[in-house]
């Protein structure tokens, strides 16, 4: 049985990709080797796995039970770095909650300049949130193609942003 896909990361020093399960039954992050399009290896969890960020050689994703993981690529250990989602020290930076901007927050990205992207599953939007939490803004609507938003990717010296949908469309648009 293969994993289903929710959210992706590209290793650059590999030209790969890693894959997040989301709420699949088998509970895994695929590897894929983009040069041979095959997969690489299927790393198995003891939980599901969504939201998925590279930092160096460790993955980072966002587990089912409110935990953030990290896993070493090479050795695959796995350790738990944060719970609640709250940093190492315990003090939250910031909360972003308003449910007339943002519904069901799901995918997420941050850009060099800590500019925190969010795909609202619900609100069939994308906002970007400044780095102090302070202000916001809605760069992507439903206007713009999203239905039930899930998964995004921000390519920064591009300026585009690719959001997926759960339901079979992926889009790349040119942000400003």
């Amino acid at each position: 049985m293969l994993c289903e896909a929710f959210d992706i990361v590209y290793i650059n020093e590999d030209n790969a990709l890693a894959v997040t399960s989301g709420g699949s039954v088998k509970t895994c992050i695929t590897i894929i080797d983009l040069e041979k399009k095959q997969i690489k290896k299927t790393i198995s969890l003891e939980s599901n796995s969504y939201g998925i960020a590279l930092k160096d050689i460790r993955l980072i994703y966002s587990g089912y039970d409110k935990e953030i993981r990290m896993m070493n690529m090479y050795d695959e250990s796995i350790s738990t770095i944060v719970q609640d989602i709250m940093p190492i020290d315990g003090e939250i930076q910031w909360t972003f909650q308003n449910e007339n901007v943002l519904k069901s927050p799901r995918g997420i990205d941050v850009d060099s300049d800590g500019s925190v992207f969010v795909a609202g599953s619900s609100s069939n939007n994308v906002v970007v949130i400044a780095p102090d939490g302070k202000r916001h803004r809605e760069v992507l609507t439903g206007s713009d193609s999203l239905n039930d938003p899930v998964s995004l990717h921000y390519r920064g010296p591009q300026k585009q942003l690719l959001v997926a949908n759960f339901h079979n469309k992926a889009h790349l648009f040119n942000i400003n």
